[in-house]
């Protein structure tokens, strides 16, 4: 895969960054936010909850970045003292858990990523330098699956970990587009129904020993003991 870069100053500078250095805080970028999300129709746009996926079903999430800001006011400055809100770095990490695992992820072909894949994790790394995100940039596509057993506890895609370096070098403050970190996963085994059902048969229990008191306090006396009809009249 052909990838654009920067120089191996560059990308030791963002590496160093991405791998937990000390976050170079400035004031450029500062009003500029970087957010991760996976996008339902891979279109851009963010999810609202995460993607359900049943036993022995299989699912994509299609992953997104998108940087809100500026670009920088001398392009030639970026991704080293830019002031803008470029991306020139990302790193990802998202985990499996329970009955779900990985096989496979797609990187887009324009958003020079390299990344290792496990079935329980996906840790990518983007490093642009040359073109450092602006706006939204598709990532790539991460394949999933689940095994055809019920889910008895957590099972669950979540994000791990972001971070990403700016124009400056700085690391921004990596946001989350949608509700929760967890982007997808397997419903427990519903037990609403067999609740429900369980508390029908006991109303239908009570309903029949409530009529059989019903029945016996209303049965009438015997034959034998009912009284004589009245005499007649003639």
């Amino acid at each position: 895969m052909h990838r654009r870069t920067g120089g191996p100053r560059a990308l030791l500078l963002l590496s160093t960054v991405l791998a937990g250095a000390a976050p170079l805080l400035s004031p450029a970028g500062a009003s500029a936010a970087v957010r991760v999300y996976h996008s339902v129709a891979d279109d851009g746009e963010p999810a609202t909850s995460a993607v359900a996926l049943a036993p022995a079903q299989a699912g994509a999430l299609h992953l997104w970045v998108e940087s809100t800001g500026a670009p920088s006011s001398d392009p030639a400055a970026r991704c080293a003292n830019g002031d803008g809100a470029e991306i020139c770095g990302l790193l990802l990490d998202l985990r499996a858990t329970g009955t779900l695992s990985f096989t496979s992820f797609t990187a887009d072909p324009g958003a020079d990523i390299v990344h290792t894949l496990a079935p329980d994790r996906l840790r990518l790394n983007q490093l642009d330098p040359i073109a450092p995100v602006v706006g939204r940039r598709r990532l790539g596509s991460l394949q999933v699956v689940a095994t055809p057993a019920s889910c008895a506890s957590t099972c669950e895609v979540a994000v791990a970990g972001a971070q990403a370096a700016g124009a400056a070098l700085q690391v921004f403050a990596t946001e989350l587009a949608t509700p929760s970190p967890t982007w997808m996963t397997v419903p427990e085994p519903a037990v609403a129904p067999a609740m429900a059902a369980a508390a029908l048969l006991a109303a239908q229990v009570v309903r029949h020993r409530a009529g059989r008191v019903r029945g016996v306090r209303r049965r009438g006396p015997r034959v034998s003991e009912r009284p004589p009809p009245p005499a007649s009249l003639h």
